[in-house]
């Protein structure tokens, strides 16, 4: 009880009460603790509400979460009793989940109203995470990329309702949604889940993280989810009597009586039990069912034990009933060899077999092979039998490799490369595989004998790592294999497939997959899937080789889908680049690389030099004012207006402007003020906090001295290549994002657009192609040409990722603009002030998009001195114009005249011609006036009477 006066719960007689001799400013609390003996557990109260004002202030807690009880108030004295059942859900771990050999705790989910699954009933899946960087899950889209289709959904607690992650899980087809928590506080889940079918579970943090490690570094993952029966519930009974104001002054106007709490499901009630499923049993009073192990079985209603199977018939662990069993052949024993010792010329040890299950899963057929003394299989290549100790061992000195049982020295130019070679099994898995499943399995992964090949000697039985036969149909087996590159490398492996007689070749469908997943944390994911070929036919082998790999760390995972009579077996695993292994080659340096005497790996030509041969054991210098490429195979020229940066090998602008001609005009930009920025992309965890480092020009070596070690070039550089961009993350190197510039200017409508520089060159993204990175400069003027802007990463900078390899950052900022030149102004001329003076007044035009630069201010000028040239200009061309065409039209008309006068002379002179000689011929002479005229454009000509 906590208040003035408080007698907290009494008992009277057959009930117990609370208020009756009460404070009014109390809140009393019943509290009980049953253990629970199984999920259907339940209690049903009995009680009765005495109450003036109404009775929302009694309440019942179980486990934390407030019941609705769904009653209306009463006003007055309420003499009735009221009866409710409420469910009890487990307290603290309802289930565990296992992975990696340890158990964690789930809570349930409680909604609001409720759901109709829950995560406690008996689950085994692989987990999956969202693709998205975030892992937080509430889109659809956060799972595009992502196979969910029965597998258990893993996200993060944060960024939208419990309901929206488990509704855009189970839209992708997961079977099942686990949420970590962001604390190890407990949690209960709220929401309306009503369209939610799958089941639901948070766990604390604690329990979370490490499956969020395994999970985020790529591992295949397999959840057993089991139902923990015995735990507690917590029954809490609330009774408020400060609720009601009103009643304040009126002690024992308000009460409540509890007539009786009955529990069922409970280890103190234990009036039920329940059957176990088919393929499992339990002992009587036993609290839970176990899984029948291999070769029994168990039925409905018959599981009080495990029946074993008849002679020649087996099953697997949690079988209902017996399969026929085939007989035994070499493929159902291991063998096991004793250490080698030489023994005359050869290395001998002791040999024995095992049967590759416990128990066989075989009868009758071949016997297991006795013991005998056996020859040693031969070493991996690039190692050779140790004449002391009979391991294999390799060559210690850099630069050596084995060359039959002899150490050799590599060549100039070419680097001992060590690969690491997984063959002849001696029936130990080694530490760095890692085994799961997801299904039903007994030992998914396996040795197995079979004959071994020539090169391991005539008659040699080897073992190979395989799965199927622990395999029930359509079961995943998931072998993930842990390497490290220290080098450019590679991966290679040869498998086979083994087939029962009456499974048709020609009908398989893929059964196995193979993928390569980089691990590393300072660079961006590289994942590498491929469907594996099935066999033509039993025992024929075939193999893979991966494209190359750059150093670092990877997983290497073989998930094999169980078909009826198919297995698959791995018989021998390479890794080129892996340093424990022994060199068996002399590798050429490939070109933009060197190789100096005794080493072991190739190394890339430092900045400024090149390399365009392989086989080299030096770089050549690049000429003055060129720079090396990314891939250190050529030099380059810098683009116009670029040169090389001072420090790192890449280009720069040239004191940090760029000019280039637009709408018949020069634009430049000056990226001095942005010369160097930080933009930083936040996530939930600082993991997830990458910084972005973008340097646009070299006047970062005018800046202070602590701007210089902040420079790109520092903060991306130490690497094959500094970078111009590049992405970091808090405790991790960089990634170089783009090291050769390339400027554009993007023409929009209206004369309006964006200046761009484009980086390439960056780190090798997904093993493929390099990182590229997009900046975009938005021109934003502000209203008043004059404010004084400074720029500011976190508001005018955004960062997109286009794809993995892919980025794009928009500056949208008045330092993104051109600058101002007077062809962006325009002017005005005020009144003239008595005769002698006027204001000349400059503006930018209305369609000018630019930031700083030549700024104009008004003038005085004197008023008979001024002259505005522009209409000057357009007065003097409009008279120029205007004289010239007068004087074409006068031109035209005395032109029109002449043709007019010469036509009327000919008409004249032939009429008179006409005349004449008609006169002739009437013997008329012409008068001595009919003289002809001569034509004006003609000679002229004697004139005779």
């Amino acid at each position: 009880c906590i208040g003035t006066f408080c007698q907290s719960w009494k008992g009277y007689g057959n009930y117990i009460d609370s208020g009756t001799q009460d404070h009014p400013a109390i809140l009393s609390i019943l509290s009980l603790t049953v253990p629970l003996m199984s999920d259907e557990a339940n209690v049903t109260l009995v009680f009765r509400v005495e109450s003036q004002w109404g009775w929302d202030f009694f309440s019942v807690y179980i486990n934390g979460i407030r019941q609705d009880m769904s009653v209306e108030d009463t006003t007055g004295i309420n003499k009735e009793w009221s009866e409710y059942t409420f469910d009890l859900h487990q307290q603290e771990c309802e289930a565990e989940m296992e992975f990696n050999h340890q158990s964690h705790c789930l809570t349930r989910h409680y909604f609001d109203p409720p759901c109709p699954q829950y995560m406690g009933n008996a689950m085994q899946a692989e987990a999956v995470l969202p693709k998205n960087d975030a892992r937080i899950g509430c889109e659809e889209d956060d799972w595009n990329g992502v196979h969910l289709m029965g597998k258990i959904a893993v996200t993060k607690r944060g960024n939208c309702s419990f309901v929206q992650k488990a509704e855009s899980a189970q839209a992708r087809g997961a079977v099942g949604l686990i949420i970590i928590n962001t604390s190890d506080d407990p949690i209960r889940m709220v929401g309306d889940a009503s369209t939610v079918t799958i089941p639901v579970a948070i766990t604390a943090q604690q329990a979370g993280v490490p499956l969020l490690e395994d999970l985020t570094a790529g591992e295949k993952t397999v959840l057993d989810i089991t139902t923990k029966y015995v735990k507690e519930a917590n029954i809490e009974f609330y009774y408020s009597k400060w609720a009601n104001p009103a009643i304040r002054e009126k002690p024992g106007a308000d009460r409540v009586y509890i007539k009786s709490v009955r529990t069922e499901g409970t280890l103190k009630a234990a009036k039920q039990c329940y059957h176990c499923k088919p393929g499992q049993y339990s002992k009587a009073g036993a609290a839970k069912c176990e899984t029948c192990p291999a070769n029994t079985f168990s039925k409905k209603g018959d599981a009080d034990n495990c029946k074993s199977c008849p002679y020649h018939q087996m099953s697997l662990p949690g079988a209902t009933k017996c399969t026929k069993s085939t007989n035994c052949t070499l493929e159902d024993y291991i063998v096991k060899r004793g250490k080698c010792h030489q023994v005359g010329s050869e290395f001998k040890s002791h040999v024995t077999y095992q049967n590759a299950f416990d128990p066989p899963l075989c009868s009758g057929g071949l016997e297991k092979p006795k013991a005998h003394q056996g020859t040693c299989p031969a070493c991996p290549p690039g190692t050779r039998r140790s004449k002391k100790d009979g391991h294999c061992e390799i060559c210690d000195g850099a630069g050596e490799f084995m060359r039959g049982d002899v150490c050799k020295t590599c060549p100039l130019g070419s680097a001992a490369v060590r690969e690491l070679v997984y063959e002849n099994f001696d029936g130990e898995i080694p530490e760095n595989f890692k085994i799961s499943c997801n299904g039903q399995c007994l030992d998914p992964w396996h040795f197995m004998t079979t004959h071994g090949e020539a090169e391991q000697g005539e008659g040699q039985f080897v073992n190979v790592l395989a799965s199927g036969r622990g395999l029930a149909t359509d079961s995943e087996a998931v072998l993930t294999v842990k390497v490290k590159l220290y080098t450019t490398g590679m991966v290679g492996f040869r498998y086979f497939n083994l087939f029962s007689p009456e499974v048709h070749l020609g009908k398989l469908p893929q059964t196995a997959v193979f993928e390569v997943k980089r691990q590393d944390t300072d660079k961006h994911p590289f994942h590498l899937e491929v469907p594996l070929h099935v066999s033509e036919y039993s025992r024929h082998i075939l193999q893979y080789r991966t494209p190359p790999l750059d150093a670092g760390e990877y997983h290497l995972v073989f998930t094999y889908t169980k078909q009826p009579g198919v297995e698959f077996a791995l018989r021998s695993l390479t890794v080129v680049g892996e340093e424990s292994g022994g060199a068996r080659r002399c590798t050429p340096c490939p070109k933009g690389t060197y190789c100096p005497p005794h080493t072991n790996l190739p190394y890339p030509c430092p900045v400024g030099e090149y390399n365009p041969e392989t086989n080299k054991d030096k770089c050549l210098q690049c000429p003055p004012g060129l720079l090396s490429d990314p891939t250190r195979t050529q030099c380059m020229l810098c683009p116009m207006m670029m040169v090389p940066h001072e420090v790192g090998g890449y280009c720069v602008l040239k004191d940090c402007k760029y000019t280039m001609p637009v709408n018949n005009s020069m634009m430049t930009w000056d990226l001095s003020k942005l010369g160097l920025i930080h933009v930083q992309s936040r996530g939930e965890t600082k993991e997830m906090n990458s910084i972005y480092h973008i340097s646009f020009c070299s006047a970062i070596r005018d800046a202070p001295k602590a701007a210089q070690e902040e420079d790109p070039a520092t903060l991306c550089g130490n690497r094959d290549h500094p970078s111009f961009a590049c992405a970091s993350v808090e405790g991790a190197p960089p990634v170089g994002l783009g090291s050769i510039p390339a400027l554009e200017y993007q023409f929009a409508p209206k004369g309006r657009g964006d200046l761009t520089i484009s980086y390439t060159g960056g780190d090798i993204c997904k093993g493929t192609r390099s990182y590229t990175t997009k900046v975009s400069f938005i021109c934003q003027p502000p209203k008043d040409k004059k404010e004084i802007v400074e720029f500011d990463p976190t508001r005018d900078a955004k960062v997109s990722v286009v794809d993995e390899c892919d980025y794009h950052i928009e500056i949208k900022s008045a330092l993104a603009c051109p600058l101002c030149s007077n062809a962006s102004y325009t002017w005005s001329l005020g009144e003239c002030k008595g005769n002698k003076m006027q204001t000349k007044t400059w503006v930018l035009k209305e369609d000018a998009i630019c930031y700083g630069g030549v700024m104009k201010v008004d003038e005085e000028v004197a008023c008979t001195m001024v002259v505005n040239v522009a209409i000057g200009f357009n007065v003097f061309t409009g008279a120029v114009l205007l004289i010239l065409g007068v004087f074409a039209v006068l031109i035209l008309c005395v032109g029109y005249l002449v043709h007019t006068n010469r036509a009327m002379y000919q008409q004249y002179s032939q009429a008179r011609t006409n005349e004449c000689m008609s006169e002739e011929l009437d013997d008329v002479p012409c008068a001595a006036d009919d003289v002809s005229i001569p034509d004006p454009d003609e000679p002229a000509a004697a004139i005779t009477p």
